[in-house]
């Protein structure tokens, strides 16, 4: 999965695999040593995208 598919607009009912998926990518992500550009934006994304999936399904 690239990037870009997660600047996609989330659809009106999220799936709950799809919250699980970013939640365990993002926490690989933070569980890296290397914090570059790239990462730091992926997880500023990803952290994005995790709490407006909360929002859809609270």
């Amino acid at each position: 999965m690239s990037i870009f598919e997660f600047r996609k607009p989330v659809a009106e009912q999220p799936h709950r695999n799809q919250l699980v998926m970013l939640r365990q990518t993002l926490d690989r992500l933070e569980a890296e040593t290397e914090e570059t550009p790239q990462i730091a934006d992926l997880k500023r994304i990803l952290a994005g995208r995790i709490a407006e999936l909360e929002r859809k399904t609270a």
